[in-house]
């Protein structure tokens, strides 16, 4: 700013000079990579996602991301050329199935049951301890803990986190216990 270099907190006053330096975009190569195919036809890919790789190119991971891995699958469609044929993602350390677009016609298919609710997801989560009843629900904000950035967290209140972020910030979870604890015994 005006010919240096400031901290990202400098506030500015009105009427400064910025320059900035955007690098060029890199093009996508694929990778190979063993990836876990559930179903696929034509218009569409599932794939099931392992913990520990991101989805999509971002911030300094550049290449390893299933996109790299989903080009040898002919994945396309959106706007963001880091990411054909991702309509949704899961996070790095998040595993799951991955719904993935073959064609601009099918990611706009796919976004537009996204958006209007159409397309039902289910996340399933592991709990320490035990639950007092047998059936509960938990209703907390959940987004990205900006001191620790690996981990996800729900612990301010609700209120706090919905000043910056809205209702999509609303986390929630309806479960009959009695599900999961068969399934881990």
């Amino acid at each position: 700013m005006d010919g240096e270099r400031r901290p990202k907190s400098f506030r500015l006053a009105g009427g400064e000079e910025i320059a900035a330096e955007v690098p060029e975009p890199e093009e996508l190569v694929p990778e190979p990579m063993e990836i876990q195919i559930v179903w696929e036809d034509e218009h569409l890919v599932v794939v099931d996602k392992p913990a520990g790789i991101a989805v999509h190119p971002a911030g300094s991971t550049r290449t390893g991301t299933l996109v790299h891995g989903l080009l040898e699958l002919g994945v396309e469609g959106g706007e963001d050329d880091d990411r054909p044929g991702i309509v949704h993602r899961l996070d790095r350390d998040t595993s799951g199935l991955l719904v993935v677009a073959r064609s601009a016609e099918a990611h706009e298919a796919l976004q537009r049951l996204i958006r209007s609710r159409e397309l039902e997801r289910t996340y399933a989560a592991l709990v320490r301890g035990r639950p007092r009843s047998r059936t509960g629900r938990i209703e907390a904000a959940i987004g990205r803990d900006r001191k620790a950035e690996a981990e996800a967290f729900a612990e301010r209140p609700l209120h706090d986190f919905q000043a910056t972020h809205g209702d999509a910030a609303r986390f929630l979870i309806e479960s009959n216990w009695p599900l999961f604890l068969r399934a881990a015994r």
